[in-house]
């Protein structure tokens, strides 16, 4: 694999660029890569704004609207699928809510479609 530095042009004030071999370091896609990032600044955004304290269901209905909104502000929306999991069984109190995000990104978006699947504490 060669990795190296990807040459930069673009119009002022336009965010948008041509990548002719968009592949990072790892081999992944700098789409992906993108989106992934994306998606965990988002995450670390609600966190410090959704309370802890908040019942787990309506924590997990706030995180899907939140996400939804997210996604649909682009065009197209960013995931063909939101599906937020909370476990009950654990004591919240020790470790806060447990909870899994899993997005599939769409296909418009991604043409190597890999879900992503964040597992955290609230």
């Amino acid at each position: 694999m060669v990795a190296g530095f990807t040459p930069l042009a673009t119009a002022p004030k336009k965010d948008w660029a041509f990548f002719p071999r968009a592949v990072t370091v790892s081999g992944q896609s700098l789409a992906y890569q993108l989106l992934l990032t994306q998606v965990t600044q988002f995450i670390l955004w609600c966190k410090d704004h959704l309370l802890a304290e908040n019942d787990p269901d309506d924590l997990k209905r706030q995180l899907e609207s939140h996400l939804t909104r997210f996604s649909e502000q682009s065009d197209p929306p960013l995931f063909s699928s939101i599906v937020i999991n909370i476990e009950t069984k654990t004591t919240q109190a020790e470790s806060g809510i447990p909870l899994t995000i899993k997005l599939m990104p769409a296909a418009a978006f991604l043409q190597n479609r890999r879900p992503i699947e964040l597992r955290l504490d609230w």
